[in-house]
């Protein structure tokens, strides 16, 4: 009765286990979907590798720093990949304000059609205008710096010196905007649905970036 009562225990352990270390061993060779959907990935490390737009931006170590003397609206850069073929992705980026005092913008481009696209960031006015916002948005680049779109939605918030998270999501008609990974704006839109170029706007922000990437959803 004993070695029957060990056989029993014997195939129950085989028929409980080897199944869970099977699953684990499969999920260890195969590399996480998280990695396997970057796409591309900034290395600003020998300089600005093939990003192409005002002269207000250089590099340091591994991050791009945007000096905040260039007060044109159509201030920004464009990043070295088309994304023609791929229309759903979100752009990823750590973002630094050095200096948060004064009217300036800084937004996260997708899906860029010419001078047109969605727009991702923060926004904060003058003493009139008073705005001082995480948003999204439909525009164009000459009037996104002063935080306007015929489609926009935004977050009142007050910027700190601090590294946060942005995220800007295109998927379909969907454009979304998080904050540290935290929803903060969204809009539904259709006027851009290819995938275009990607890149970073800026206007009178002294921000630095870095872990600049593309991911595909």
């Amino acid at each position: 009765m004993k070695l029957i009562g060990h056989c029993l225990v014997v195939l129950i352990l085989l028929f409980v286990v080897s199944p869970i270390t099977s699953a684990l061993a499969a999920q260890e060779a195969s590399p996480s979907s998280s990695a396997a959907a970057v796409i591309y990935e900034a290395d600003w490390s020998g300089g600005l590798a093939g990003w192409v737009g005002t002269l207000d931006r250089d590099t340091a170590g591994s991050m791009l720093i945007n000096d905040g003397s260039n007060d044109q609206p159509d201030a920004w850069i464009v990043a070295p990949i088309d994304l023609s073929d791929i229309p759903d992705y979100a752009i990823e980026a750590e973002i630094q304000v050095a200096k948060t005092s004064g009217v300036y913008g800084f937004h996260l481009v997708a899906r860029i059609d010419g001078s047109e696209g969605y727009f991702g960031g923060y926004w904060q006015g003058n003493d009139f205008d008073q705005n001082k916002s995480l948003l999204v948005t439909d525009c164009t680049k000459e009037w996104c710096s002063w935080g306007t779109g015929s489609n926009i939605n935004q977050q009142e918030y007050v910027m700190d010196n601090e590294w946060h998270t942005y995220r800007l999501e295109v998927v379909g008609a969907s454009v979304r905007l998080l904050f540290d990974e935290r929803l903060v704006a969204e809009i539904s839109d259709t006027q851009f649905l290819d995938g275009g170029h990607v890149g970073l706007q800026s206007v009178q922000a002294q921000i630095l970036v870095r872990n600049f990437k593309i991911v595909a959803l």
